[in-house]
């Protein structure tokens, strides 16, 4: 079935690329649009939408529309009071016919947005940005350029004065109920992918072996996880998995010590919220997804061993990647579980108590 669904996806995006090629040569439409729709619907997970939030903020600040609404299925965690988080069952269709629509990453579930919009601007067809109301070329190659170099284009287009560093957002925080130690770690150990999954064995290690000395907090969801779960059940550990929402986790992070986990989008959260980080890459390389700010790149240790695959990397921006080395995963698995854990007691003895 997947061989079926992905040559689907295949001769779609041949297609979509002669669309592209003829739209070209259309000439541009005068720019009348009001309101603007801005889409991150899944399947782009929690992390994309951190990495592009930098576009967001800078369409929340600007005051040249009537309206901003970025339609998403998840609830409103990013702090952007100028603009109307929107899930997709609520969106009256009716008034894109003069909007400018924006799609900031490529997904096929945009297609159906980019036909029904009468102003269209970004990756609707492919990893080339393409608009009928801006004159504008750039192609995002997704296994030599940042993720958020496919946003600056779009940026650009919207400050009079280009910013020399993009900023995130904050993101928004609800402390509910739960009630944790002062000082404490997370610990994220489960990815929605096996090429994003560091072994769950090894992060069991990083918890008993961590837990000796603070409390650490599991943080994350195991619905995706299709391999071995783990009870983690133990002294001085408290278990959170699938008990919160995504303001509460995003809480949780915030006011933690460390973070470790998987490159994830509880990874980008504790990433932008400057906090001590373990970070552990597989498909994709690091130096792809850390923060583009210099200054949050400082407290994040990345680990990854995609050099000890020759078909690294193999998630292209369009599929789900698929692991073609004989052994499994070794872009995780070379990962020297011994140099993780002594970056994990180097950073435990700064933690000020």
């Amino acid at each position: 079935m997947n061989f079926f669904i992905r040559s689907a996806k295949f001769i779609s995006l041949i297609f979509l690329k002669f669309l592209e090629i003829a739209l070209s040569f259309l000439p541009l439409r005068t720019i009348k649009y009001q309101d603007v729709y801005i889409l991150l619907r899944k399947p782009l997970g929690i992390g994309d939408i951190v990495m592009l939030s930098p576009l967001l903020k800078v369409l929340n600040d600007m005051k040249n529309y009537r309206e901003v609404f970025l339609i998403c299925e998840y609830d409103r965690f990013i702090d952007l009071p100028n603009i109307t988080w929107q899930h997709p069952r609520d969106l009256n269709l009716k008034r894109l016919t003069n909007s400018l629509v924006i799609s900031p990453a490529f997904s096929f579930v945009n297609l159906y947005y980019f036909f029904m919009s009468k102003y269209y601007l970004g990756y609707f067809l492919s990893n080339s940005l393409i608009s009928n109301s801006y004159k504008i070329h750039f192609k995002f190659n997704s296994n030599k350029m940042h993720y958020a170099r496919k946003i600056k284009p779009i940026i650009q287009l919207f400050q009079t004065k280009p910013a020399v560093n993009l900023t995130y957002p904050n993101l928004i925080e609800n402390k509910s109920q739960i009630v944790l130690p002062k000082n404490y770690i997370c610990i994220s150990p489960y990815s929605n992918w096996p090429e994003r999954q560091y072994p769950i064995e090894r992060f069991y290690d990083l918890i008993s072996f961590a837990s000796k000395s603070i409390p650490v907090v599991i943080v994350g969801t195991d619905n995706y996880h299709s391999g071995i779960k783990l009870s983690f059940d133990k002294n001085n550990v408290i278990n959170l998995i699938n008990k919160t929402n995504i303001n509460e986790v995003v809480s949780v992070i915030a006011n933690s010590k460390i973070f470790v986990g998987n490159d994830s989008g509880l990874a980008h959260i504790a990433s932008i919220n400057n906090i001590r980080s373990i970070l552990l890459f597989g498909c994709v390389p690091q130096s792809l997804r850390l923060p583009i700010n210099e200054k949050l790149q400082k407290n994040i240790s990345s680990f990854g061993s995609g050099n000890l695959c020759k078909h690294f990397p193999c998630y292209n921006g369009y599929f789900k990647p698929s692991c073609k080395n004989s052994n499994k995963y070794i872009c995780l698995t070379g990962i020297r579980h011994e140099d993780v854990k002594l970056k994990l007691d180097e950073l435990l003895l700064k933690v000020n108590y």
